[in-house]
């Protein structure tokens, strides 16, 4: 009999990145996340393979890769976590630092031309550290920044952004449609992953986290994130009132505690 498998994909920014604090492994916080991941295992008697996937560049995603690799070997547990994907799927970095190019929609030359046309005309300046989108970082939102937005949004109808605004950076990502996490999920899993998983769990903290719910598995499958009302009427949702990493260990111990299979699961459970 093979060994079953769960799959976890998580998100970085608000949602685990407590787990590294000052360019070091937070210990403790490490800790409880291993420890949720063996509970996890031993209640399904199944391996737990662990993918990072986040909207970060290339020199974030090779830092906190290798600072999370070194902590689960530490604990002899050096097969859990198998890559970083960065740039909302457009990259993977593997466990030997080779980096594996998902997808080839970036923006075009015309596309990058009319922003950084945008970005002059309301005095900003692109981040350069961006292969497959563009991104410009503000001090904070005001009148300006979203005029910039509006007047991006009106003349590029053809691109998605992403806000970002919280204690972590205030910013816009804008790129094409097809670059994002749930279809890189979706290809990972049709590349990578032979057999029916046995379960596939993917946590976040917004709108982009959520679309990585893979719907079209025929598996136990579960998103996990911070509770938000827009959220509780998410099928197969496992919620918590605890922030970030707190949060995430939450919910992966209610998945190892649950009595029932998430085909019949009660969000109202899930979120208490």
């Amino acid at each position: 009999m093979k060994d079953k498998t769960i799959y976890i994909f998580l998100d970085w920014s608000m949602t685990i990145n407590e787990l590294v604090k000052n360019g070091k492994i937070s210990k403790d916080n490490f800790k409880k996340f291993a420890s949720a991941i063996d509970k996890l295992e031993k209640r399904n008697s199944a391996k737990v393979k662990l993918m990072i996937v986040s909207g970060t560049n290339e020199f974030q995603a090779k830092t906190r890769f290798n600072i999370l690799s070194n902590a689960f070997c530490e604990i002899g547990r050096e097969d859990i976590l198998v890559g970083f994907a960065y740039e909302y799927g457009a990259f993977t970095l593997d466990k030997s630092n080779c980096i594996h190019k998902n997808f080839n929609h970036p923006l075009t030359k015309a596309q990058w031309q009319k922003l950084k046309l945008a970005t002059e005309k309301f005095g900003y300046e692109m981040n350069k550290l961006y292969q497959s989108y563009f991104n410009i970082e503000f001090e904070q939102f005001d009148e300006k920044s979203f005029s910039f937005l509006d007047y991006c949004k009106n003349n590029m109808t053809e691109l998605d952004f992403e806000v970002y605004d919280d204690k972590y950076g205030h910013g816009i990502d804008i790129k094409n449609f097809l670059l994002n996490k749930g279809r890189f999920i979706e290809l990972f899993l049709k590349k990578h992953v032979k057999e029916q998983p046995h379960m596939v769990i993917v946590g976040g903290d917004s709108q982009q986290d959520i679309k990585m719910f893979p719907q079209s598995l025929n598996c136990e499958k579960y998103f996990i994130g911070f509770y938000n009302e827009k959220y509780e009427n998410l099928s197969n949702s496992i919620l918590s009132k605890k922030s970030n990493i707190a949060g995430i260990v939450d919910c992966l111990e209610k998945i190892s505690k649950r009595k029932v299979t998430c085909y019949a699961y009660d969000n109202t459970i899930a979120k208490q």
